[in-house]
């Protein structure tokens, strides 16, 4: 069977089936054929936290590896090939969120600290940013809610609003949700707009629009640099120029002024009583998996992904061979590349053909 081929049935094979599940069939079917015993669903689930995780890491290593021979012009088509599908695995784990100030973990319209907590998932900060203009400040939807969309009250409209700009649920905000914002997909008249996310889901809630436009993205710096930055006013952090430096789980931002009233309203230059939202693009970790199933009396446990703490693989989906050579190492078989990489064929085929 030819690459293509091999990538295609592997496709149709995953479709029909929960990743994990199969992998963990594959893993016990290749135990019991060597007659290598038996692993336990929950040596099973530690062995596939640690498989995914060494994959997860890899993708950055192969990526960078790839983005060097780019540089040093020994890359050609190929690679180019290779570099972009990587990207594509790694934008998975790749979201936005806002900020919470810490240590109370909690947005607060009445900011007085430069401290932000980082999201507890965190593997990589891409960049930290914040959004100085309003376009619409501290309103009150109204109804009737329908899914994905923002109705307006009396004394809004959609006249400076364009696409793509940012809707803030400031309700769900105080809650500490991280999903309390979208951006702005559709406009429907002068009342009303579509937005990416169902983040109004009841009436009234607050919210504020921020325009896409003159977004801020705020400099890392190491944290050896950042008291020579601020002991000279030519030197230090403005609010045009932010910074920031990792402490802990924490951010601290500097100017103070990026997180407190100051900025404008429909960029008219009107001071507004908000404070301004820090954002991070951030790399998460891949979830943890978990194989979850039904105890049986005097058998074997059956599968359940309906089960509330199910998660399965977030891996791509040409990771299943590697998978299962990474946990059968864990669970201490002696395994060849080539045995799973056969073991896996054979299996995908057979599944393949029953589902056809």
């Amino acid at each position: 069977m030819k690459g293509g081929q091999k990538k295609l049935a592997l496709f149709f094979f995953l479709i029909f089936v929960s990743m994990i599940n199969e992998v963990r069939n594959a893993v016990l079917a290749f135990l019991n054929k060597n007659n290598y015993g038996y692993i336990t669903p929950q040596d099973f689930n530690l062995y596939a936290k640690q498989a995914q995780l060494d994959i997860f890491e890899d993708m950055f290593y192969q990526y960078n590896y790839q983005v060097n021979k780019e540089n040093i012009r020994q890359s050609g088509t190929g690679y180019a090939d290779i570099k972009k599908g990587l990207e594509e695995d790694i934008d998975i784990f790749t979201q936005d969120v806002i900020l919470y100030n810490s240590p109370a973990n909690l947005y607060s319209t009445n900011n007085t600290s430069n401290i932000f907590a980082l999201p507890s998932d965190y593997y990589f900060i891409n960049k930290v940013y914040y959004r100085p203009k309003f376009v619409i400040y501290n309103a009150i939807n109204t109804g009737p809610v329908a899914p994905y969309r923002l109705l307006m009250g009396a004394t809004e409209d959609t006249t400076n609003v364009s696409i793509g700009d940012w809707v803030v649920n400031i309700n769900s905000l105080v809650a500490g949700t991280s999903t309390a914002f979208a951006q702005v997909t559709t406009i429907f008249g002068n009342k009303e707009v579509g937005v990416s996310r169902d983040i109004f889901t009841t009436t009234p809630v607050a919210y504020s629009i921020y325009s896409n436009i003159d977004v801020v993205e705020i400099e890392k710096v190491h944290q050896n640099r950042i008291m020579r930055l601020l002991s000279s006013n030519l030197t230090a952090p403005s609010v045009e120029f932010p910074a920031y430096v990792i402490d802990g789980n924490n951010i601290m931002v500097y100017p103070l002024e990026v997180t407190t009233p100051s900025f404008y309203v429909n960029g008219l230059g009107a001071s507004n009583l908000n404070n301004n939202f820090v954002m991070c693009q951030y790399i998460r970790y891949p979830k943890d998996p978990k194989w979850t199933f039904l105890n049986i009396t005097g058998g074997e446990p059956v599968f359940d992904q309906s089960q509330p703490d199910f998660q399965n693989f977030e891996l791509p989906l040409d990771s299943f061979q590697d998978l299962i050579f990474r946990i059968l190492q864990y669970s201490g078989v002696e395994v060849r590349d080539i045995d799973v990489a056969n073991f896996a064929t054979n299996r995908i085929t057979e599944v393949n053909q029953e589902e056809a």
